[in-house]
């Protein structure tokens, strides 16, 4: 694989579909790598002409599904090319079809904290409090990882508030209290939040953060609202008025909910693409190339090594929807 790698240009690789890059079988000859990038590999790596090309020729689907549930859009919005996501808008594409998670392209631009791609999003019509599987909009994508412009923008643009999840009754500002997000707790309560609503075992934001360890984000919602309920947790599920005094108590670490069985995180961020991709079918390992970080473009460099936080050609993956591991090319 090297050998070859060396006789081919950054340019010739990126000519090249992805779906060759499995491991399987042998590579006889570097015409069977003659292969175009279809719309789903070439918007998610980036390369607008190639994306430009197919919605010229107009005998392709533009929100055709891959064989793991996701459409061309989708990856664009989810790694963040803003210019090939405005070029699938213009040509017409469906703003809302989520994933089979649930999950919109506002979502996914949302949880990486893709602004711009957001910003054309809305304009083409994105619904703001469309919900995923777990009630998630997009306002708790971006609040749970922590992207404070991103929730900015999203509040500056009607976003919801004050929703709450049906899973454990949780509103923004307590996903945010409970994570220690100072800033984007700060920006809801400017917003206007309710600081005292509770979740499904009686606990409120304040609760949270003092739980966890945040006393900062504790006095913010303090100077907030007056006066505050000071509660602790006594028990499961049990809470009762106490005083300041309380916050002195050590606090656990936070662990996350499980929202599911298998597979990365939607809040992995686009990093998870180059975990996925990493394994090939049967668990083999597989040949990884350098991510350079481009302006808009990714290219492969093949150097011999393998690193954990590189990207390797192959099919392009969802690093949300396990099956991707397993799909081919998108069809």
């Amino acid at each position: 694989m090297s050998e070859l790698s060396d006789e081919a240009s950054e340019s010739e690789l990126l000519s090249r579909s992805l779906s060759m890059w499995h491991g399987v079988g042998q590579i006889i000859c570097r015409e069977e790598l003659d292969v175009p990038l279809d719309l789903h590999t070439a918007s998610s790596v980036g390369q607008y002409e190639v994306v430009q090309e197919c919605i010229q020729r107009g005998d392709l689907d533009l929100n055709k599904r891959n064989c793991g549930g996701w459409t061309p859009l989708m990856y664009a919005s989810y790694i963040g090319h803003d210019t090939i996501v405005h070029l699938l808008l213009e040509a017409g594409v469906n703003v809302n079809i989520p994933t089979p998670e649930g999950q919109t392209p506002l979502m996914l631009a949302s949880s990486c904290g893709n602004e711009s791609v957001a910003y054309f999003l809305l304009q083409q019509g994105a619904e703001l409090e469309m919900k995923d599987i777990h009630g998630w909009t997009a306002l708790f994508h971006c609040t749970s990882a922590g992207h404070q412009q991103m929730v900015k923008f999203l509040l500056d643009n009607g976003a919801n508030a004050n929703c709450k999840e049906p899973v454990y009754g949780y509103t923004p500002l307590m996903e945010a209290a409970a994570s220690g997000h100072e800033i984007i707790v700060q920006y809801l309560l400017n917003h206007g939040v309710k600081a005292d609503v509770r979740d499904n075992t009686g606990a409120t934001a304040r609760t949270l953060a003092m739980k966890y360890g945040h006393t900062k984000i504790v006095g913010l919602i303090d100077l907030h609202a007056a006066p505050v309920p000071k509660v602790f947790c006594r028990g499961p599920g049990k809470y009762e008025e106490l005083s300041s005094s309380d916050e002195s108590c050590s606090a656990p670490q936070r662990q996350r909910p499980v929202r599911r069985t298998k597979g990365p995180s939607i809040h992995d961020g686009p990093q998870a693409l180059a975990k996925i991709t990493a394994v090939g079918i049967g668990g083999k390992k597989q040949s990884c190339y350098e991510q350079v970080p481009p302006q808009g473009y990714v290219t492969f460099n093949d150097d011999g090594s393998c690193e954990a936080d590189s990207i390797r050609n192959r099919d392009v993956t969802s690093p949300i929807n396990e099956q991707d591991v397993e799909s081919s090319s998108s069809r």
